[in-house]
């Protein structure tokens, strides 16, 4: 289970400092390589709005919503749901 500190378009003067200001690459293609490379079997994003609820408001997780992003959005459905990379994703409701 996880999800980006910071939310997806976090641009701070550490992304900037390490280059690292396209939210992908950043954290989704670090993630997926980790996933290939151990061979994770389970993975669970969590895709929220943090900063909308009460409890999670200005603790600093920002709004990892998928949709938040175009580029990301993208990017996952290319990979993550239509399986174009090496590791295969089953989406919730597919073991039915």
């Amino acid at each position: 289970e996880s999800t980006p500190f910071g939310g997806i378009d976090l641009n701070t003067t550490d992304t900037e400092a390490y280059n690292e200001r396209d939210p992908w690459q950043r954290w989704f293609e670090k993630v997926v390589d980790l996933i290939e490379t151990y061979d994770i079997d389970l993975w669970s994003y969590i895709n929220c709005d943090w900063e909308s609820q009460p409890m999670w408001h200005k603790v600093g997780f920002g709004d990892t919503r998928l949709s938040s992003n175009e580029e990301v959005l993208k990017m996952w459905h290319d990979l993550i749901i239509n399986g174009n990379g090496t590791q295969k994703f089953l989406m919730a409701g597919t073991l039915r």
